[in-house]
Order: structure tokens, then C-alpha cells, then sequence
């Protein structure tokens, strides 16, 4: 948001239609994350000490999306990495056939399993031109733990 904004008013935008722009971007993204281990999710009390104690040894490894309210919230549980990645990108491909759709991917201390996933959607989606990598800021990075791969999307209405 704060790119676009950037942007907008570099161009001479005026605020009231920098906040609409703002506005539409907040009611038309979201943001799918794959952790690599559970135990940041148990740390920031997300996840009850036992179920991440449990889930790490079967290596349960939740799909979450970020709600329109701003909680993160489990979706589905997948066993291994590897198949947590591969659903990660098929549950997006599955949900997102808009044309107009800006998308991006988020990492903590994951960029090259970010850059297979990249492919991976250019691959299946040849209309996305580029895919921009960012890493999550250390904040959030923090509660979601090293090898956090999202994929964000804003759904372009203007």
C-alpha cells in the first residue's frame, strides 16, 4: 500500500484519491503463509505448547491466511514441506483466476524457496509479468519464524 501511495503522489495525486486508492487495495488483497516449523506459532501463543509439540513430530506444517479482519488463521494442516509449498501454490492458483492481480511473495530467511515458487506460479499463470520478493520485516518475521513463505495478492479494480 505504502508503494502504491508512493507512487501516487509522485505522480501528483492528491490525498483524497491516494485514501480511495488506499481503500480499495485494503478490501481486495490477502495473503497466504506457509511456516516452516511450529515453533514460533507456540512461542507467540498462537498454537498451545502440546498441539506443537504433537504437530512437530508428525510435521504438520499449517497453511494460514491473513483474514479481512487481520487475524491469521489456520486452513489446512499437510504433513511435510514440500507438500505445504506445493498446496500453498495450488490453494492460490485454486482461488485467484482473476486476470487483473497484482502478486507478490513474503519470506523470512527463505528466498530460495521463494524463487522456486515464483516459478512455479509464472509457470501455471503466464498473464502475472512479474512477481516481486520481499522479505517480511523482522517483526513479523519473528512470529511466523525462519523459512515463512506467503503468497500476497491485491486484486487490481482501477
Amino acid at each position: 500500500m505504502i508503494m502504491e501511495a508512493a507512487r501516487m503522489a509522485k505522480e501528483g495525486a492528491q490525498v483524497p484519491e491516494i485514501l480511495d486508492r488506499l481503500a480499495s487495495i485494503r478490501d481486495n488483497q490477502g495473503l497466504l503463509i506457509s511456516v516452516d516449523t511450529l515453533k514460533f506459532l507456540v512461542k507467540n501463543g498462537r498454537l498451545s505448547g502440546a498441539s506443537g509439540l504433537i504437530g512437530s513430530m508428525l510435521k504438520i506444517k499449517p497453511l494460514l491466511h491473513l483474514s479481512h479482519d487481520g487475524r491469521v488463521e489456520a486452513i489446512e494442516k499437510i504433513r511435510t514441506r514440500k507438500k505445504a509449498l506445493n498446496r500453498l501454490v495450488e490453494k492460490f492458483l485454486e482461488d485467484h483466476q482473476e486476470k487483473n492481480i497484482e502478486v507478490f511473495l513474503i519470506h523470512a530467511n527463505a528466498l530460495d524457496t521463494a524463487k522456486e515458487v515464483r516459478e512455479k506460479l509464472l509457470e501455471k499463470r503466464e498473464d502475472l509479468k512479474a512477481i516481486d520478493i520481499h522479505p517480511l520485516t523482522p517483526v513479523v518475521g519473528a512470529h511466523a519464524g525462519p523459512g515463512a513463505l506467503g503468497i500476497g495478492w491485491i486484486i487490481k479494480k482501477w
